[in-house]
C-alpha cells in the first residue's frame, strides 16, 4: 500500500542542460509535495555534475 501512496504523490522530472553539454537526466520519485530546496539536494546528489548545495 505504500509504495502505491508514493508512486501516487510522485512523478519523474527530465532534467536538461542549458548548453546541451549533458544527456538529459532523469529523477523518478520525485515527490508532489517537494519544495525547491528539496529538488536541489535530490539534484546535489544525483546529476552527473554533482552540483553544490548552497543554503541561503
Amino acid at each position: 500500500m505504500e509504495a502505491e501512496d508514493r508512486e501516487r504523490n510522485s512523478i519523474s522530472l527530465i532534467v536538461k542542460s542549458p548548453n546541451q553539454a549533458l544527456d538529459q537526466h532523469r529523477l523518478d520519485q520525485v515527490n508532489l509535495n517537494w519544495t525547491v530546496r528539496d529538488l536541489k539536494i535530490r539534484l546535489s546528489r544525483d546529476f552527473p555534475t554533482k552540483p553544490v548545495f548552497k543554503r541561503n
